[in-house]
């Protein structure tokens, strides 16, 4: 690696400490993981779903615990994913990873002499 090219990825390292969708990201993952309630719920939803997999991988699965333990599932999974926390974290990975793609698909370009547009705008983001 030339010292130029060094030089200059420790220069956008630098920058994208200070990127908005990196605070944000930041941000979103502090509160997500300093709240225990929401992080009780995720822990309990893993934990119903490791017995639920448990019973269905047994011969004789007992059908009524499978159906009360889908149900908790599906109530976590709702708790869970309308929460305002998990929601903002979601949000921000989403925006770290738009950041991160064009980043990388930038560099690539740079490699390979391509655009690496493929058209599809879902993966990228560097045209808007």
């Amino acid at each position: 690696m030339t010292e130029n090219v060094k030089v200059l990825v420790e220069a956008l390292a630098e920058a994208l400490k200070n990127d908005e969708a990196v605070l944000k990201y930041h941000e979103a993952r502090n509160d997500y993981f300093t709240d225990m309630d929401l992080l009780k719920k995720v822990q309990e939803y893993n934990n119903v779903k490791t017995a639920y997999e448990t019973e269905a991988a047994r011969e004789e699965h007992n059908d009524e615990a499978l159906m009360l333990l889908d149900k908790r599932l599906q109530t976590l999974f709702g708790e869970v994913v309308e929460n305002e926390k998990h929601k903002a974290l979601s949000d921000a990975e989403d925006a770290l990873n738009e950041l991160l793609n064009f980043i990388n698909g930038t560099l690539m370009g740079a490699v390979t002499g391509e655009s690496g547009c493929s058209g599809n705008c879902t993966s990228c983001g560097g045209c808007h």
